[in-house]
């Protein structure tokens, strides 16, 4: 989400364990962007992986919206103020784009190919330790019933 709107700011969730194994494992989660936008993550590993739409990401903005559904299955893009929509999906054939799992081999190839090239990562070590902090605030925000102030990004 950080990457289509920018810092996050504060963090509203709604967590479930509906079959009571000890983790939340369904999760709507409202955020504030630093910029004034707003976005939404809605994700549930309570059902089938095979039903469309079981993580869908939203961001809103001056600029536009993006929707993200099942990481792989769709970008849609709204753009502010020529109303401009656009859409990619991934070909029937191209197989390569429509898998999951292979989506962490780019990102491998991705983090393997800076260092050698002596870059930064496209994905840091700073980018995993901010996830795991909004993490911890969108449970923190479900135990205690309120929204949580995030901070900035170290």
């Amino acid at each position: 989400m950080r990457l289509f709107g920018g810092e996050i700011t504060t963090v509203s969730a709604h967590l479930a364990d509906p079959r009571a194994i000890g983790v939340y494992t369904s999760a709507a989660v409202a955020v504030t962007f630093a910029g004034g936008g707003v976005g939404s993550l809605l994700g549930s590993w309570d059902g089938s992986y095979g039903n469309p739409g079981a993580q869908i990401i939203e961001v809103a903005g001056l600029r536009g919206r993006v929707v993200v559904e099942d990481v792989v299955g769709s970008v849609r893009l709204f753009t502010h103020p020529d109303q401009l929509y656009s859409e990619w999906r991934p070909g029937i054939f191209d197989s390569g784009h429509r898998d999951f799992w292979r989506t962490i081999d780019r990102h491998l190839h991705a983090f393997v190919d800076s260092i050698i090239a002596g870059r930064e990562p496209p994905v840091t070590g700073r980018d995993g330790l901010r996830a795991l902090e909004l993490t911890f605030a969108a449970i923190d925000s479900y135990e205690r019933g309120r929204t949580i102030e995030t901070g900035t990004a170290l």
